[in-house]
């Protein structure tokens, strides 16, 4: 459903527009990088951030902060390997590669 509706949105430039904005929510300290902790740090606090990062992770009953830190390592691997910071250009690529797997357009 998620990828459904993400292949719907992402070819237009309202989802530029949409990452954009859930990458600003990330960005805490407005330096256009987000480190692991502030992914964490947003994921737990921001539900619209976490339903649409973990939205197809596993993560267990509501609350289970050792599966979420799991799945928010998971997805902050993927965006930026080992490297400390992501940027919004890393987080674009994240979700187009996303989008290639599951056979949606971008």
């Amino acid at each position: 459903e998620f990828l459904a509706n993400f292949q719907n949105t992402k070819a237009n430039a309202s989802n530029a527009d949409e990452l954009r904005a859930i990458f600003e929510r990330l960005d805490a300290n407005n330096d256009n990088r987000i480190s692991r902790h502030e992914l964490l740090s947003v994921v737990a606090r921001d539900q619209t951030v976490y339903d649409f990062l973990l939205r197809d992770a596993d993560v267990g009953p509501a609350g289970d902060d050792e599966a979420i830190s799991n799945a928010v390592d998971d997805v902050y691997k993927a965006m930026c390997g080992d490297s400390k910071y992501f940027d919004f250009a890393d987080f674009v690529a994240y979700f187009r590669s996303i989008a290639r797997i599951h056979g949606c357009g971008l």
